[in-house]
């Protein structure tokens, strides 16, 4: 038998949470900033509030230019396909 957790179990809104993180990182590393609405067109079924919640976590809001930016000392996880938790994706070498 597998294992489904429930909506609301700790797996899932780990998982949520870090795809909000690994999108957020990429617009900012391509773009510098991110505005909500580039978040909310990518979570389907999610309002800006619900976001902004969330976003609050792991990025700072510059009420000046209405954008998100990373935290003062924070830095964005670089590397091609490295997930946020360290593990790489895709096959490994041989």
């Amino acid at each position: 038998m597998t294992e489904v957790p429930g909506p609301h179990a700790e797996k899932v809104t780990n998982a949520a949470k870090n795809r909000m993180k690994m999108i957020a990182f990429r617009k900012i590393r391509k773009d510098g900033v991110m505005t909500i609405g580039d978040m909310t067109a990518h979570i389907a079924g999610s309002s800006d509030m619900q976001n902004r919640q969330k976003l609050k976590e792991f990025l700072s809001y510059d009420k000046g230019d209405k954008v998100w930016r990373m935290k003062p000392g924070e830095v964005s996880s670089s590397g091609g396909g490295n997930s946020f938790d360290g593990h790489s994706r895709g096959s490994s070498p041989q």
